[in-house]
């Protein structure tokens, strides 16, 4: 197979469909890992060969031999959690592709150079840049990044043609210190690759591609694609155009969600250089795709919306600590909440009024304010949540001694629509003049609440603006940088902050089941109550995944997903795939794998659930998470494969009950009132 790959590589010889599909025929027979993501999969055409989200790329050995066997092992660069690993045996074909595709549009590449990437053993593209050129003087240096000095001085005194191969960063890094204007020798190249995430400085494109040209006039300046998981390149020229990629591969873009063909959408490569690993590759990249295999790429694919109150799809990759170190964290504070004996006299008659008003939003229509969720589902969320507010609980909120504020600004996140109603009931039945700043995507249900309150007579408001007034306190429930930039906004305020959490599910009985699917269907897995993961002992945990999907195959429909979600959906499942088992219905998927495939990051009708054989291994699990741990749901929490655990979490509750939480209670160990209170 590898000398039809090379001659086709080098002279065209062959046709790219019966090469592809030949090549992922054998892929499939000698790659276990990609042969169970692949599943029943029958692809007639290159196009519908299954591709692997390149995030799969760190939890699975996506190889065509035995991973001992590698001589070269590449590994992603990242900015969060754990880095993707590419093995190869060698890296002939990578080499002959990478050259004969460079050479053949940039014409002959300079001997000498000035490099600003990294050339560390598992760097493919330092791999790269020194294959191209092996006289490069490096000026990238590990964890300190670029050595400007050493380069502007190296570059200054060139006197032969040079290559300088950087990132945007480093190039912004480079220009930043930079000096006089440099006329570098005819027949220069500067290659630019990869952008700006996760990096301190920033420059737009046409801002780097207008001060390039400034600092090196009358220099080639030119694009370059690529990334560890594929062996090939995409080359734009002039920088700043559209990608133009090798004969040997092919690229579509796709729906995010549904991977169906779409005309701008997320990018899958097909490349037949990757013979050693999978033939098709899907991306976190946005593009279109054009006549004459370019592309256009429009970035990366927008950040997936946080699922458990503010975590995102990038920070779920990984522990928050690479160090799974089990540390002892205090207990919650488990003391009885008070009686209504302590309410003030005046709380009664507003806790009635409050009551009348949430009698009012039961009618609310849930088409116009579920912000996503189908309206079966919504009503089910409106009325729990209603229902959970009673007088006496209200009462009970209110019992608790120190000064009350008299405003309160509410910074609601995106994700369960019915969240804030809670606050803004007893904020509102103790008298507090309250401010509920609303996510600009989602406002509809705040504003209701809000007009429903002042319509009654309580000084309430919703808004959708970043100006909170003058509040006495700010309630801030979202990422912790966001956290941050409220307090610093309004030093004199108070602040409250709720930022990253998320919960667990620990199922003892297939008979459990029903319950377990509630908490799965409810607001379609948003927010911090929603379970993530559900626990189970490793003999029972196939029946309980079985009852499971048979529950869910009968829930109300799904709501709109997020298609940003759609490579991480695709991820879970192959992994459970290859490490597990997976079962799906149309809208819903229930998987079973390993705990070290845990991530804590709820998927719309996903139910993963993890096999553990002792309580040590359920310890081991959420430990490296233990600060960010909200609500924990069992029949009993009692049961010893808990007993490690138990304690981390603030809130404990039957299964089924998980997002419909009742008054009194506690929000991260901390009571509605009590929190915004004065006690001097």
């Amino acid at each position: 197979m590898r000398a039809q790959l090379r001659r086709f590589i080098t002279s065209g010889e062959g046709d790219f469909n019966d090469l592809a599909l030949g090549l992922f025929a054998r892929q499939r027979e000698t790659n276990p890992d990609y042969a169970a993501f692949c599943g029943d999969a029958d692809p007639q055409t290159w196009q519908q060969i299954p591709a692997v989200p390149v995030a799969l790329f760190r939890d699975l050995d996506l190889t065509t031999f035995a991973p001992a066997d590698a001589t070269v092992t590449f590994r992603t660069s990242g900015t969060t959690g754990r880095r993707g690993v590419v093995r190869l045996r060698d890296t002939v074909l990578y080499d002959l592709g990478a050259r004969l595709w460079a050479e053949r549009l940039l014409g002959p590449i300079p001997p000498g150079g000035v490099s600003l990437v990294t050339h560390t053993a598992a760097s493919s593209l330092g791999h790269m840049c020194a294959a191209f050129c092996p006289g490069l003087q490096r000026f990238f240096v590990p964890g300190r990044g670029v050595d400007a000095d050493g380069a502007w001085a190296a570059l200054s005194a060139a006197t032969e043609p040079v290559f300088v191969p950087g990132t945007a960063f480093a190039f912004a890094d480079l220009l930043a210190a930079s000096g006089a204007v440099v006329h570098l020798p005819p027949g220069s190249i500067l290659m630019v690759t990869g952008g700006f995430k996760g990096r301190r400085r920033s420059m737009d494109a046409d801002g780097l591609l207008r001060r390039l040209q400034d600092q090196f006039p009358g220099t080639r300046r030119v694009g370059e694609y690529g990334m560890t998981e594929l062996a090939s390149q995409l080359w734009s020229l002039p920088l700043g155009g559209a990608f133009q990629a090798p004969p040997w591969m092919r690229v579509v873009a796709v729906d995010p969600w549904t991977g169906a063909p779409a005309e701008r959408g997320l990018l899958r490569f097909f490349d037949l250089a990757n013979d050693q690993t999978v033939v098709a590759i899907e991306t976190r990249d946005v593009g279109e795709v054009y006549d004459n295999n370019r592309v256009r790429l429009m970035g990366r694919l927008p950040g997936a919306p946080p699922r458990g109150c503010s975590l995102t799809v990038e920070e779920a990759a990984a522990p928050p600590s690479p160090e799974r170190v089990i540390l002892p964290v205090p207990a919650w504070p488990r003391a009885p909440l008070p009686s209504t004996q302590s309410a003030r006299p005046d709380d009664q008659a507003r806790v009635r009024r409050v009551l009348a008003v949430l009698d009012q939003l039961r009618e609310l229509s849930v088409a116009s304010v579920a912000e996503g969720v189908s309206a079966p589902v919504a009503r089910q969320g409106l009325t729990a949540a209603i229902d959970g507010i009673t007088e006496e609980g209200l009462l009970r909120e209110l019992a608790v001694a120190g000064r009350r504020p008299a405003t309160v600004s509410v910074v609601c996140a995106e994700g369960v629509f019915t969240a804030p109603l809670e606050w803004a009931a007893v904020y509102a039945a103790a008298g507090i003049d309250v401010l509920l700043k609303a996510p600009v995507s989602a406002p509809r249900f705040l504003y209701a609440v809000a007009e429903a309150f002042a319509a009654a007579g309580f000084p309430m408001r919703a808004t959708i603006s970043r100006d909170l007034a003058d509040p006495d306190v700010v309630v801030t429930f979202g990422a912790d940088e966001s956290l941050a930039a409220v307090q610093a906004a309004w030093p004199a305020a108070k602040h409250v902050g709720f930022g990253h959490r998320f919960s667990v599910a620990f199922a003892a009985s297939a008979d459990e089941a029903d319950a377990i699917a509630r908490d799965v269907v409810m607001y379609d897995g948003r927010g911090c109550m929603a379970p993530v993961a559900i626990f189970a002992p490793d003999d029972l945990a196939d029946a309980i995944a079985e009852a499971v999907a048979d529950a869910l195959s009968t829930a109300p429909p799904r709501g709109v997903v997020p298609a940003a979600l759609g490579p991480e959906w695709r991820r879970r499942v192959g992994l459970a795939r290859a490490r597990g088992t997976a079962r799906e219905g149309p809208d819903w998927a229930v998987l079973t794998m390993p705990t070290d495939g845990f991530t804590p990051l709820s998927l719309p009708r996903m139910a993963v659930i993890h096999p553990v054989a002792s309580a040590d291994a359920l310890t081991e699990t959420l430990s490296p998470w233990r600060h960010q741990l909200s609500t924990l749901a069992a029949t009993s929490v009692e049961t010893p494969m808990l007993s490690g655990v138990a304690a981390w979490f603030p809130r404990q509750t039957a299964l089924g009950e998980m997002q419909t939480p009742r008054l009194p209670r506690r929000h991260d160990g901390v009571r509605i009132l009590e929190s915004v209170l004065r006690m001097d």
